[in-house]
């Protein structure tokens, strides 16, 4: 949810738990990195859906494509204080971002989030 992120991941696990059939898999060239350390990774497929955010009053719906791959990163954020921490090849990583950084990205959202409404207004006026 940053606006950063260049990919969507849905585990294999909720795939299944959606009540999805394989068969509605689609291929992809999609190479995962530094997930398995010292190897790559390849996603099992890729499915479009729809996405629903709101209330039945103030919804938004989009397509949203999602790499469905078996590996499980297993990390627990903690928007709080910034960090996230995951299991590493030795031990738990922590990875941790910054204050200014944060603002910055929540800055950048919002102002694309103004530019996308503008833009929505201006062609259905």
């Amino acid at each position: 949810m940053d606006g950063g992120n260049s990919i969507n991941i849905m585990y294999y696990d909720t795939f299944r738990r959606l009540g999805l059939p394989d068969s509605r898999l689609e291929t992809t060239s999609v190479t995962f990195h530094d997930i398995v350390p010292e190897r790559k990774a390849c996603p099992i497929g890729k499915i479009t859906l729809p996405v629903t955010f709101g209330t039945p009053a103030n919804y938004r719906t989009e397509r949203i494509s999602f790499e469905v791959a078996f590996a499980k990163f297993m990390a627990t954020p903690h928007y709080g204080n910034n960090m996230m921490k995951m299991p590493g090849p030795r031990c738990v990583m922590t990875v941790s971002g910054g204050p200014d950084l944060a603002l910055e990205c929540e800055d950048n959202d919002a102002k694309l989030a103004d530019a996308v409404i503008a833009a929505e207004r201006d062609n259905t006026a």
